[in-house]
């Protein structure tokens, strides 16, 4: 199985960090963009290989959640830092939703819209139950989805869990171990087969996205600045989500069937937003969704 799909690759960070310039890059994702792992381990690479550019990372990860806040909170986590690359982590957490493929194509289209030169990176982590299919040579179902949408937009993306399904495979590494015991041997890669461990199983991920990271600079060869593509229709008809946004509830002064204004001392959650996909030419009825930030 392949890990590595350039597609177009990488060319707009890539060259200023060649040229020593500062770069910003954004990783939005979930608990595992969030954890002190590949996320800082990345990072720390790409200094030490371009000791010349002022590299600013952000940390846009919020543990459990998916691409559904992820098109909401894009404007204020992410797009405001102005960014030259972005890893987008969502598959653990969205599953194989299928509502998932449009979330992570108004993800794009947001990005887009705001610079065409800003590059995006897809990373796909794995949970246990996702090992036999690798094994058996099949990637999950939600990374194929978000393949679809990486194809249409000529995003590069990178399968995390070949390399760990190989290594599983070998004996060289124990998936889940319930207790924070060594193995004979063997890395443990997770304690409930989710979360990499800090750093062995994390130095796994980075390990395969650094790798990924020098095939696409070799790829790249003399390509210049790269004005990335923006179809005028989306990959899903009629697609929503690159219009989610999210609202201060005290900016609302009327509300729809269903919802009400809590305060504080009514309800545990002391901050709520809303997202509010905004409403297009389609007689599909939208929800409502709120999440405490």
């Amino acid at each position: 199985m392949k890990e590595l799909f350039p597609r177009n690759g990488l060319p707009n960070i890539i060259q200023k960090l060649e040229n020593g310039d500062t770069v910003t890059i954004v990783y939005f994702g979930g608990s595992n963009t969030r954890s002190e792992g590949y996320r800082v381990m990345t990072a720390d690479w790409l200094r030490e290989k371009y000791p010349k550019a002022d590299i600013r990372s952000v940390n846009a990860g919020i543990n459990g959640t998916g691409s559904d806040l992820g098109c909401a909170r894009l404007e204020t986590d992410v797009l405001r830092h102005r960014p030259d690359l972005v890893f987008v982590e969502f598959v653990g957490n969205d599953g194989g939703d299928p509502e998932s493929k449009a979330r992570i194509e108004g993800i794009v289209r947001q990005i887009r819209k705001r610079s065409r030169f800003t590059d995006i990176l897809f990373v796909y982590t794995l949970k246990e139950r996702d090992v036999a299919l690798f094994q058996s040579g099949e990637y999950q179902k939600g990374a194929l989805m978000q393949e679809e949408v990486a194809d249409y937009y000529g995003i590069p993306s990178i399968h995390l869990g070949v390399a760990v399904s190989h290594l599983v495979s070998e004996g060289k590494l124990v998936f889940t171990s319930r207790e924070d015991v060594s193995i004979s041997g063997a890395v443990v890669f997770t304690h409930d087969s989710i979360h990499p461990t800090i750093p062995e199983g994390h130095q796994i991920y980075t390990d395969t996205i650094t790798r990924s990271f020098e095939v696409i600079i070799e790829l790249r060869g003399h390509q210049g600045r790269l004005v990335h593509h923006l179809p005028q229709n989306p990959l899903v008809p009629a697609n929503p989500w690159e219009y989610a946004t999210m609202l201060s509830l005290d900016s609302l002064t009327t509300f729809s069937a269903g919802w009400s204004y809590m305060t504080p001392d009514d309800f545990a959650l002391v901050r709520v937003q809303l997202v509010v996909p905004r409403p297009m030419a389609s007689s599909r009825s939208w929800r409502g969704y709120h999440s405490a930030v």
